[in-house]
């Protein structure tokens, strides 16, 4: 299981959150750990032992990212949070304004006819990776990223696509709605 995976949890019969697992900040607030207890039994009085503190700093960060999607009946909104634990932003989608939620199935770094993807296109043939990706479709015609892993996730994502079309009452489009 791949530690950048969301996992579902279910707060009350009201409210699921998507989060990344907990493995994912034991990962790296344990290589910070790690890295202090180097560098406690490897003072050198005549070196600064610069790198390792870098690295430590770099691990707490990584540590402190925080990402969720919250799925609130009761208020019938999607709340996504992502940042670090202390600067995160917050984004509010009413389940009114979401038209469908998709998983597709693409190429990275080569466009698609109809599948949205807005990042630029790479030139590099070696840059390209089959890849997935959950989102939702808005009334507007815009769309909202969910959850993008590799190609060999794609059953998980239809799961967790069935799951939120379940649990929000929210149709699911494309493949995943087979």
């Amino acid at each position: 299981m791949s530690i950048l995976t969301l996992v579902i949890r279910k707060k009350s019969d009201d409210v699921a959150v998507l989060s990344l697992g907990i493995g994912f900040r034991i990962f790296f607030y344990g290589l910070a750990l790690y890295l202090g207890g180097v560098l406690i039994m490897d003072t050198d009085p005549t070196g600064s032992n610069i790198g390792p503190i870098i690295f430590i700093v770099l691990s707490l960060i990584c540590g402190s990212y925080y990402e969720a999607v919250y799925l609130d009946r009761k208020e019938r909104m999607v709340i996504r949070h992502y940042g670090l634990l202390f600067l995160n932003k917050r984004r509010c989608i009413p389940f009114d304004d979401i038209e469908s939620i998709r998983v597709d199935r693409f190429l990275r770094g080569k466009l698609q006819e109809g599948v949205p993807d807005p990042k630029p296109i790479s030139k590099n043939p070696l840059s390209t990776k089959a890849t997935c990706k959950l989102y939702f479709i808005l009334k507007n015609g815009d769309f909202t990223d969910i959850e993008m892993l590799t190609e060999r996730h794609y059953d998980k994502l239809k799961e967790k696509a069935k799951f939120i079309s379940e649990f929000c009452d929210i149709p699911i489009t494309g493949s995943a709605s087979v």
